[in-house]
C-alpha cells in the first residue's frame, strides 16, 4: 500500500502560516477596538470648574445617634441612686413614725432595723431622712472598717464635726455630747453586727445612752444577720434599753418589677414606646 510522505518543512511552514493567520484575526476583532475605546472613570469627586476635591481636607467626623441602650444602662446599674422608692410603705411609716417622736422632737431614742442585703434598707432611711422638713443632723458610719472598740466612738464625733482629743477620751467625749446638746441629732450605724464578738460591748453602751432620760441621740443600727435580734436584744432588754424593731423582708416579684420600671421611666422619652417590655422585666423578677 503506498504511503504518502509529508516533508518536515511543508508542516512547519503550514503550521506558521496558520499561526500569522490567527494573529492577524485575533488583531482585527472587534474585541480589541472596544477595550482600546474605553475610558476609566475617575472615582475622586470633582468640581464644577473640573479640579479635583483633596479628600484629605474633607471632615472625617461621623455624627452617631445616641443609643438609648446607653441610659437604661446607667438607669439599672447598682450604683445609680434610686429616683424614689418604690414600695416599703410599712416600712417608711416605721421610720417617719420614729423620727417624729425622737430626733423631731429633741429626744432621744433608738431602732434596730435588719434584711437581708439589697432589700433597702439604707436607701430607705436616707430617703425618709430626705423628705423630714425638720433640720436636724444626721451621720451616717459604717462599722466593718472599725478594728478597735474607741474607733467606734471617734467616727462617730468625726462624722458630728467634734474630733475627739484622743481615742482613750472619745467615749466620755460622745457622752457629753449627747447629754448635753441642746439640738438632737440622728446616727446611722450600718453594717452594725460587724460590732458583735469582742466589741459588741460597745454597741451595747451606744443603745444605752440613746436610751437615757436625757439623750439627744437618736440611733439607728442596720445589720444583714437576721438572727441578730436573738443573740443582742435580750441584754438590751435587761438594761431597758429595747429599740424599735423593723424587719426588712425580701422584695416580692411585683415590688422588683415596679422598681425596675420607675428606673426606665426615669429616662424614657414621653410618647415613645417602651424599649422593655413589661413581660421582659417579669421575667427577669422571676430569675
Amino acid at each position: 500500500m503506498p504511503v504518502t510522505r509529508l516533508s518536515p518543512t511543508s508542516v512547519g511552514r503550514k503550521t506558521l502560516s496558520e499561526v500569522s493567520t490567527n494573529i492577524q484575526q485575533t488583531s482585527s476583532s472587534p474585541l480589541k477596538q472596544t477595550t482600546s475605546t474605553t475610558t476609566l472613570k475617575s472615582t475622586f469627586p470633582v468640581t464644577k470648574n473640573g479640579g479635583q476635591v483633596d479628600v484629605s481636607k474633607r471632615s472625617t467626623k461621623t455624627r452617631r445617634t445616641p443609643s438609648p441602650f446607653i441610659a437604661i444602662k446607667t438607669a439599672l446599674h447598682r450604683s445609680t441612686a434610686a429616683p424614689q422608692i418604690v414600695g416599703r410603705e410599712a416600712e417608711q411609716n416605721t421610720i417617719r413614725k420614729f423620727l417624729s417622736t425622737t430626733v423631731e422632737k429633741g429626744c432621744g431614742g433608738s431602732m434596730y432595723v435588719s434584711g437581708n442585703p439589697g432589700t433597702g434598707k439604707t436607701a430607705c432611711l436616707q430617703a425618709i431622712i430626705r423628705q423630714s422638713s425638720a433640720g436636724f443632723a444626721s451621720v451616717l458610719v459604717n462599722c466593718v472598717p472599725l478594728t478597735r472598740p474607741g474607733q467606734v466612738y471617734s467616727a462617730i464625733l468625726n462624722a458630728l464635726d467634734k474630733p475627739a482629743e484622743s481615742a482613750d477620751s472619745s467615749l466620755q467625749e460622745l457622752q457629753d455630747l449627747v447629754l448635753t446638746s441642746k439640738n438632737a441629732f440622728l446616727v446611722i450605724l450600718d453594717e452594725v453586727d460587724s460590732l458583735l464578738g469582742s466589741r459588741q460591748e460597745v454597741l451595747y453602751r451606744l443603745f444605752e445612752l440613746a436610751a437615757h432620760t436625757d439623750s439627744r441621740l437618736a440611733l439607728v443600727g442596720i445589720a444583714n444577720a437576721l438572727d441578730l435580734t436573738d443573740r443582742f436584744l435580750p441584754r438590751l432588754q435587761a438594761r431597758s434599753c429595747e429599740p424599735v424593731l423593723l424587719n426588712f423582708n425580701p422584695y416580692q416579684v411585683k415590688d422588683i418589677v415596679a422598681i425596675l420600671q420607675s428606673r426606665l421611666d426615669s429616662v424614657a422619652t414621653k410618647g415613645a414606646d417602651p424599649i422593655i417590655q413589661k413581660a421582659a422585666l417579669e421575667l427577669c423578677a422571676r430569675k
